[in-house]
């Protein structure tokens, strides 16, 4: 189970690919994730005791005019750790 986190990583180790099918992956840049997926509607920052700069990136995906899905991305130090639906 594993293999499955890093095999996408070695076979598009710049995310090129990705960023092309409009995916995004854990160990992208934020720019990276911008080109993809476009500006987040809303960006909470935090700081860790240490100084560890950490984002939430809020994104609102419109299914009809009363529904809305949000996506969550979550980065540390400017590279995406991961994110839900």
């Amino acid at each position: 189970m594993l293999g499955w986190g890093i095999i996408p990583r070695l076979m598009d180790p710049t995310f090129k690919q990705h960023v092309e099918n409009k995916a995004v992956m854990a160990g992208m840049s934020r720019e990276q994730v911008m080109e993809a997926w476009g500006g987040p509607y809303q960006m909470n920052v935090s700081y860790t005791e240490k100084g560890i700069r950490r984002e939430e990136w809020v994104y609102e995906d419109w299914i009809d005019a009363s529904t809305i899905k949000h996506r969550y991305l979550y980065f540390e130090e400017g590279k995406l750790l991961g994110g839900w639906y």
